[in-house]
């Protein structure tokens, strides 16, 4: 499932902005899920320091799918979200988007395509378009795109 996932973020067009691409795995811990960084599904286009430091910090967390954070709203609800420069709290932009696997009629959640900008822009609708049709190139699936 690695490489498929690499293979969605590898061709992933940035635009020529500042931003970066990673996957959080959902795993099973006990009987919560938890995601997790798979450090080596990662993607930038720009070396910036403030996105070098979120990278980082998020190396060393997990996160469980609930309300508690957007990563896990996101895997909890099955919908993307997203945060603009629309946002008060917003420093950088942020778009995350819930990866499914079908197995058999049952989708499964794999985890959660997290795309970090330097800036937040006005909508990340067409970025959220973009992982949806490659994702389905590579036989995955994610659903609709929620502004929260």
């Amino acid at each position: 499932m690695h490489t498929i996932v690499k293979n969605v973020l590898k061709k992933f067009d940035f635009k020529g902005k500042s931003g970066f691409l990673q996957f959080w795995e959902c795993k099973q811990d006990g009987h919560k899920e938890r995601l997790t960084v798979a450090d080596r599904l990662f993607v930038a286009n720009r070396n910036q320091r403030g996105l070098q430091e979120y990278r980082k910090s998020c190396l060393k967390e997990e996160v469980f799918v609930g309300p508690a954070t957007k990563l896990g709203l996101a895997a909890q609800n099955g919908v993307a979200i997203q945060s603009t420069r629309h946002d008060p709290d917003q420093i950088m932009g942020h778009l995350v988007v819930p990866v499914f696997s079908y197995q058999g009629v049952d989708k499964k959640l794999i985890g959660v395509i997290e795309l970090t900008t330097f800036y937040p822009k006005e909508s990340y609708e067409e970025d959220f378009n973009e992982i949806q049709s490659l994702l389905m190139n590579e036989s995955l699936a994610t659903t609709y795109m929620a502004n929260i």
